[in-house]
């Protein structure tokens, strides 16, 4: 795994398979989850995936330096998906996305 990544001592970790972790929906949101079934989640806290955009990333770190506060970088939310060239926090409105013809159902925002 590490001559694949290149990163040293990267590890590959799981959860068992019978494991019962299913996404919560949010109801502050409003946003119902989008399967008429329970959505498995692994590792993830809410949800299998985070989407986000450098543009809210910028957005964040112009608002952190204008309190005199340090920037931060992508890898501290450990998002799955990044996207460019939206405007910043557009992927909160983000319904769908196709990637290689997979589609993703986003349905609750950070």
């Amino acid at each position: 795994l590490e001559a694949a990544t290149q990163i040293p001592g990267v590890r590959l970790t799981g959860l068992p398979r019978d494991s019962d972790r299913v996404v919560v929906e949010n109801q502050d949101q409003g946003d119902a989850v989008p399967t008429s079934g329970a959505a498995p989640v692994s590792l993830a806290d809410e949800a299998p995936f985070l989407l986000t955009s450098v543009e809210s990333l910028a957005d964040l770190n112009a608002r952190l330096k204008a309190r005199g506060k340090a920037a931060v970088d992508m890898q501290r939310f450990r998002p799955n998906i990044v996207v460019g060239g939206l405007l910043p926090w557009e992927e909160d409105t983000i319904k769908r996305l196709a990637i290689d013809g997979v589609e993703f159902h986003a349905w609750q925002r950070c």
